[in-house]
């Protein structure tokens, strides 16, 4: 029946607006999980830039460590050429200085020489180091145990991240998920038993329009017929008090008695009542006639 359908329709109604409360729900699930997984991937993107810089940062500080102890070596080895220089030069030295003293002992009384000025001859005759030294002014703002340090440090909130990150997150909502879809399933199937339901509601009501229409166009005419019938030259009408929706508001049966104006059948006499009625009755025994009737105080 009609009132069995509109309670299954308000049953399914109800199911579907719980379905849709849990679907927004998990809607809002999904949206804060992803948020954080999101969160966790810009933290994890950040260390690990941090950590590509302090290693570009390590690896320069070794490349100038390299060139250090380049210079360094080829400091060492030009010292050496220099010592094995020196004995030569000291062997020559030693001679020449003879053969001065030789001749300032002949003539040192005279000239007044001392043998200082050779000595600083020599020392100017040294060559110096060709190779240049790197500046230390560039890599002393960075020191080895403070890049330590902050490597150190970087590593442990990368670990503290990866600890308290939730890594079941992920689980719950793909778990989340499967359930939000089998509620959409289900959601579809209900909705889809409701369409069809609606559209039979809906045809349903639409036959019955249609029959009534029909119905009360035949008793219309033949309620007409039979009134100007009855009494020789009345008239009478079934209208709608609204056309759009009949089931709302009812019909008005208005009569025009002969020789008289258009009256609404509440306002007219006994015997015009009677006859009104009587016509009524005849058009609708039309309609759908009867084998027999029974009239007992028809006037009244």
């Amino acid at each position: 029946t009609e009132a069995d359908q509109r309670v299954a329709l308000e049953e399914v109604s109800k199911e579907v607006e719980a379905l849709k409360k849990s679907q927004s729900k998990l809607k809002g699930v999904e949206i804060e999980m992803m948020g954080q997984v999101d969160a966790f991937e810009k933290q994890l993107n950040d260390c690990e830039r941090k950590r590509q810089h302090w290693d570009a940062e390590i690896d320069k500080l070794h490349a100038a460590e390299d060139e250090d102890d380049e210079y360094d070596a080829s400091d060492d080895e030009a010292e050496d050429e220099e010592e094995e220089e020196e004995p030569v030069k000291e062997k020559e030295a030693t001679a020449e200085g003879d053969d001065e003293e030789m001749e300032d002992a002949e003539g040192g009384d005279e000239n007044g020489t001392t043998d200082e000025e050779p000595k600083k001859a020599r020392a100017k005759e040294q060559p110096a180091s060709s190779l240049p030294r790197l500046p230390l002014a560039s890599l002393e703002q960075y020191r080895e145990e403070e890049v330590k340090n902050v490597i150190g440090v970087l590593e442990n909130e990368k670990a503290t991240l990866a600890k308290n990150a939730n890594m079941g997150a992920i689980a719950e909502y793909r778990k989340k998920e499967a359930d939000y879809l089998s509620r959409v399933t289900e959601l579809d199937a209900v909705t889809e038993e409701r369409n069809t339901a609606r559209k039979a509601h809906e045809e349903l009501r639409r036959l019955r329009l249609e029959k009534f229409m029909d119905g009360f166009g035949q008793i219309t005419l033949k309620l007409k017929e039979m009134y100007q019938m009855i009494t020789l030259g009345g008239d009478a009408e079934l209208e709608l008090v609204d056309s759009l929706d009949p089931f709302s508001e009812g019909i008005v049966f208005s009569v025009r008695p002969p020789k008289k104006s258009w009256k609404n059948i509440a306002n007219l006499s006994g015997g015009e009542k009677t006859l009104s009625s009587l016509a009524l009755v005849f058009a609708l025994h039309h309609f759908k006639p009867t084998p027999l009737y029974v009239m007992d105080e028809i006037d009244a």
